[in-house]
């Protein structure tokens, strides 16, 4: 859950912490993506590729979870 929280604050942060006009809410497909990676990282990635998936994430190619 803290992924989805993530990803919501940062749509927030894009719209300049305006959450009064218009709805932040993930959509299905970015949901299914982000369960998916959470789910791949914790089950199927090996423990000693933790730092390499931690820099593709600073870089914003794959989540952070």
């Amino acid at each position: 859950m803290i992924a989805f929280y993530d990803k919501i604050l940062r749509q927030i942060e894009k719209q300049q912490g305006d959450v009064f006009t218009q709805r932040v809410k993930l959509n299905k497909v970015q949901k299914i993506s982000l369960a998916a990676a959470v789910y791949m990282r914790h089950r199927l990635l090996p423990a000693f590729l933790d730092p390499l998936w931690g820099g593709l994430a600073r870089i914003g190619l794959l989540p952070a979870v």
